[in-house]
C-alpha cells in the first residue's frame, strides 16, 4: 500500500502509510511555502523527505506538526535539502525536535547554499557560546 505525498507541506495529509516518490514542479510552489518534493517510508522505519522553497519561522509550523505527527511511526528521518531556497534558524529548530520524541535520529543530505550558510552560522556560534562559557 502506497500513497504519494505531493502537496504543499502548508496542508500535510497525514503518513499513515509508506509512500512512495512523486515530483513536483518548483514552480507550483507559492513563495514562502515550503513543498514536500518526495517522500517515501524506507526500510526500518526510515522517513525519507525531499524539501524545496523557503524554510523559515511563519512556513515551518507545519513542518514541525508532520514531523510530530511521523515520530510514532518513524524513528529515522533523511531529509534532503537540496532544493530549498532559503532557510533560518526555524529549520533547525523543526530538525531539533525530532531526536527528542524518542530514540530518533535524523541526517540532513545534499544541502542546498542557503542550508549550508545557516549550518555554518550555527556552528560559529556555538563555538562562540562555548568559549564564552568557559571564560
Amino acid at each position: 500500500m502506497s500513497t504519494a505525498i505531493t502537496s504543499l507541506i502548508l496542508a500535510p495529509k497525514p503518513l499513515t502509510a509508506p509512500t512512495t516518490t512523486a515530483e513536483t514542479s518548483a514552480d507550483s510552489a507559492a513563495p514562502g511555502d515550503i513543498t514536500i518534493v518526495r517522500s517515501y517510508a524506507g526500510r526500518g522505519a526510515v522517513l525519507h523527505l525531499h524539501l524545496q522553497g523557503d524554510i523559515d519561522h511563519l512556513s515551518a509550523a507545519p513542518l514541525r506538526d508532520l514531523l510530530a505527527g511521523a515520530a510514532a511511526d518513524y524513528s529515522r528521518l533523511t531529509v534532503d535539502a537540496s532544493r530549498v531556497t532559503f532557510a533560518d534558524s526555524a529549520l533547525l529548530r523543526a530538525l531539533e525536535l525530532w531526536p527528542r520524541r524518542g530514540r530518533r535520529t535524523f541526517s540532513l543530505e545534499r544541502p542546498s547554499r542557503p542550508v549550508r550558510r545557516l549550518l555554518t552560522a550555527a556552528s560559529v556560534a556555538a563555538r562562540r557560546m562555548g568559549r564564552s562559557a568557559h571564560c
